[in-house]
């Protein structure tokens, strides 16, 4: 046994980690990121064109040849982002590398390349520990699953010997029959009309979004998906196009513009973008609220709202003061979605609402979207992970390369929707 001082005690020993949360320095190059802490020199200075040849090398090997190592990391997509961790982890070249949900940006041909390397480096004799909520990929990936619940672990299993309704029973504590409510909503009338949406990412971009509705969005990672929810929420400037909510045409300039009007925005980024790790769960839910006096906020004190938000959410935290960054994902996400309940949304946007949050808190969080198209929130579900886009839609658009290139509805399966995803550009 050895006992890890630090950090760079670990990687000495010859262990590298890709975390969930992006942990890169977005000021820095995608090679300066790579090389992070074994940069090449010459003499007393950094070497820049090795560093960007040993980047580029790296990056080809696990299939993203189109990143370009000179760029700003801040200015990558979140997929690519998680590919610099990747390419990271092996310039280290560790005995021992542990991956944090490494897939949960990647498209279905990202995660095949990257399986295919993991495979390959388990082949040359390095051990990889994957964490992943998606039984799906453990049961292609692993040899053996260790399931942990509440901090302790629960059992080891050897995946040919088990599947994935034993490993779900084991994390949860309980068998787990019906993931996703039963679609009993009764969408009302148009809340949201959407004309013609462009910008350097999208491509005339129309439809139409009702009361209490759940409305999905599929495509493979680089449609526009993201995109579109951020020119919604007024992060991404239009060129052309008209957003109308409840019979008015909106000018969304910013996101604040979104928020006065009644949209807001769950990001994919849940850390980054989504909460302020050092805040307390009470700053942290009243964040729009306390800057947005006499707006269509909920109405009370502080501590009130927060305490009904909690209360509303079933967010479990010891206090209001507990700081948010020690809350598990699942309960970091419901803070999010409470800081915009509180500013009593109409228009909820949710970007890859289940990302990196275990299967319980899934449950948990479908439940909780299901309840609030109910009361009479429309909401836009993005997702990468089709069982969901089935799952909780009414209907369900599809998006590719900017452009809509069908709506299906809510009883569409996963052939009809790959299908349209994978559409040519000709055919659009």
């Amino acid at each position: 046994r050895t006992a890890i001082n630090n950090p760079y005690h670990a990687q000495q020993l010859g262990l590298a980690f890709i975390f969930q949360e992006l942990n890169v320095v977005n000021s820095l190059s995608v090679a300066e990121n790579i090389m992070l802490g074994q940069e090449p020199q010459i003499g007393p200075f950094f070497n820049f064109g090795k560093a960007q040849a040993q980047a580029r090398k790296l990056l080809e090997q696990i299939g993203f040849a189109d990143v370009n190592p000179k760029s700003l990391v801040g200015s990558l997509s979140v997929a690519q982002k998680q590919a610099v961790m990747i390419a990271r982890a092996l310039h280290l070249e560790a005995d021992v590398i542990v991956m944090d949900e490494p897939t949960s940006s990647l498209d279905k041909d990202e995660v095949a390349d990257l399986f295919a390397l993991i495979r390959r480096l388990r082949n040359e004799g390095k051990g990889i520990i994957f964490i992943s909520h998606r039984m799906g990929e453990i049961e292609k990936i692993a040899d053996r699953v260790t399931v942990f619940k509440d901090g302790k672990k629960v059992a080891t299993r050897y995946m040919a010997e088990t599947d994935s309704r034993e490993l779900v029973r084991l994390m949860v504590g309980r068998t787990v029959n019906h993931m996703f409510p039963e679609k009993r909503r009764e969408p009302g009338e148009v809340v949201l009309k959407v004309h013609n949406l462009r910008n350097k990412m999208l491509k005339g971009v129309s439809f139409e979004l009702r009361r209490g509705e759940i409305l999905s969005v599929a495509g493979l990672v680089g449609a526009g998906r993201t995109e579109l929810l951020r020119a919604l929420f007024g992060a991404d400037r239009l060129t052309e196009g008209t957003v109308a909510l409840n019979g008015e045409t909106l000018s969304l300039g910013s996101p604040r513009d979104a928020i006065q009007s009644g949209i807001t925005l769950v990001p994919e980024d849940r850390r980054n973008e989504g909460i302020v790790p050092r805040q307390s769960v009470q700053n942290n839910l009243l964040i729009a609220w306390s800057q947005f006096v006499g707006a269509r906020r909920i109405a009370g004190e502080a501590s009130s709202v927060a305490d009904t938000l909690v209360d509303r959410l079933q967010i479990k935290t010891p206090s209001l003061e507990q700081l948010v960054a020690y809350l598990s994902g699942g309960n970091q996400q419901k803070v999010v979605v409470g800081k915009w309940l509180a500013m009593q949304t109409e228009v909820l946007l949710l970007d890859e609402p289940t990302r990196g949050i275990d299967v319980g808190a899934k449950a948990e969080m479908y439940n909780l979207i299901d309840n609030l198209a109910r009361e009479g929130i429309a909401v836009i579900f993005v997702s990468s992970e089709l069982p969901e886009v089935l799952g909780m839609a009414d209907r369900i658009l599809v998006m590719r390369e900017g452009a809509l290139v069908g709506e299906l509805d809510g009883d569409a399966t996963e052939e009809d929707v790959a299908a349209l995803s994978m559409l040519s550009e000709e055919t659009i």
